[in-house]
């Protein structure tokens, strides 16, 4: 039986997925799962599951005898330190209450001398979550609620109010909106001429960016549904959709095509995604037209020339909204596409050359994309020359890689409409035992 390290990068290497994109899905390092693989270390027992998930394998066919001694042993260690922290915790936590019984009486005391006026603003300021239900400019009042009360505020007696959008940037109550949560400061008492600030926590959605498609094709496509349940020539897509902790997405570019990084700025997600789009120019027919897919519909939003194609990068940035457990809490995030569009060759036709360990040519196969993912090595063989060619009206390109048995080779394939995808041919041996 194979060690944990070793079943890892076996069955990621049969998926035909790379380690930083394992390290996308579970939110770690790329060299954390290097490590894993050369058996530097051994992941934790959630991290095994999700890792089994993303492989589509159960987790003991990950897992070997040595392995689940050594996740025992860890997982020991862990739950005595949770132990020890359990304890720690108490005991501050029972300190906590003692030390805030004590400060409730004494505010109690300072706010019943407060009523009196004998003290000056000894509570500070009361800060609440709430959602704006109504923002009525000319009425000038705003109307939000939260788990518990509904208030209705008075702009025109608001003092020195400030407001701050959820990037810390200052704004006007002009640029509220229905929907928003917010973080509402008052002092003592929650009427009009007592609020101090009001802080964007969540800014309210209009439509949603969860997407790009790209079209060669000539069509229209006008809903997620028609892209979903499409699977045409000269249409790529990327969809993203997030629910609470969890990320989606639908896909049916390459992959290595998609690129994705998350930054927090504190209390704020944003979403990038960069798009390699490869493409035959020889074989491209019609414009390419790229759609940004939004909740509501498809935004169709250029037109690219085929001689400009690959002239610049472009940019889409909007919003994208997420369900959240906490309805007080963030469940929106900023989204960037970058879209490139990169050109390459593509193959026609395969030639395998097949060498055994004397040197000696065993045999030669051609291929085309309809059976070369089905190719198996030769039994004797050890080493391989792939010449791929590709081919237009103007002119023949080829290119010879030398295999050895178990290695394979990333070669770019164009659909009719001549958007590439980036394929991959396993040069490896299989055969029966006797």
């Amino acid at each position: 039986m194979k060690n944990i390290n070793e079943n890892i990068k076996k069955y990621r290497l049969e998926k035909g997925i790379t380690q930083q994109e394992i390290a996308d899905k579970l939110f770690v390092t790329r060299q954390c799962i290097s490590r894993w693989e050369q058996g530097k270390s051994v992941p934790d027992i959630e991290s095994l599951e999700k890792l089994a998930s993303i492989l589509e394998i159960t987790v003991s066919e990950i897992i070997d005898d040595e392995s689940i001694k050594t996740l025992t042993i860890n997982e020991a260690i862990i739950n005595r330190k949770f132990k020890k922290f359990i304890w720690t915790s108490l005991i501050i936590s029972a300190l906590a209450v003692l030390l805030t019984i004590i400060g409730y009486i004494v505010i109690n005391e300072q706010y019943n001398a407060n009523k009196i006026g004998n003290i000056k603003n000894t509570l500070g300021i009361i800060t609440e979550m709430d959602t704006i239900t109504e923002h009525d400019l000319e009425h000038q009042i705003i109307k939000f609620e939260n788990e518990e009360n509904i208030y209705i505020l008075n702009i025109s007696y608001f003092g020195e109010v400030k407001f701050f959008d959820n990037k810390v940037k200052s704004i006007s109550y002009h640029d509220l909106k229905v929907g928003d949560t917010i973080e509402l400061e008052y002092r003592n008492e929650l009427k009009s001429e007592n609020v101090t600030k009001i802080n964007v926590i969540d800014s309210k959605v209009e439509k949603s960016l969860i997407g790009v498609i790209l079209v060669a094709n000539g069509e229209t496509y006008e809903s997620i549904e028609d892209i979903q349940r499409n699977n045409d020539s000269g249409l790529h897509f990327y969809l993203f959709e997030k629910e609470n902790n969890s990320n989606h997405t639908i896909t049916n570019m390459g992959l290595g095509e998609t690129k994705s990084n998350i930054t927090y700025n504190g209390n704020h997600f944003h979403y990038d995604f960069e798009l390699n789009i490869y493409f035959d120019r020889a074989k491209i027919i019609n414009d390419v037209v790229i759609g940004l897919v939004y909740s509501t519909g498809i935004e169709y939003v250029e037109t690219i020339d085929i001689a400009y194609l690959n002239s610049q990068n472009r940019i889409y940035n909007g919003e994208m909204d997420y369900e959240s457990q906490n309805i007080y809490s963030v469940h929106s995030a900023d989204v960037t596409y970058e879209v490139n569009f990169i050109e390459t060759n593509t193959f026609s036709s395969i030639e395998v050359y097949e060498y055994d360990i004397n040197h000696n040519l065993i045999k030669t196969t051609s291929l085309n994309f309809d059976d070369y993912f089905n190719f198996n090595a030769d039994e004797n063989a050890i080493y391989s020359y792939i010449k791929v060619t590709s081919e237009n009206d103007d002119y023949y390109y080829r290119e010879v890689y030398h295999l050895m048995v178990g290695e394979k080779l990333d070669i770019p394939k164009s659909d009719e409409y001549g958007l590439v995808i980036n394929t991959t041919f396993f040069y490896h041996s299989y055969s029966p035992k006797n």
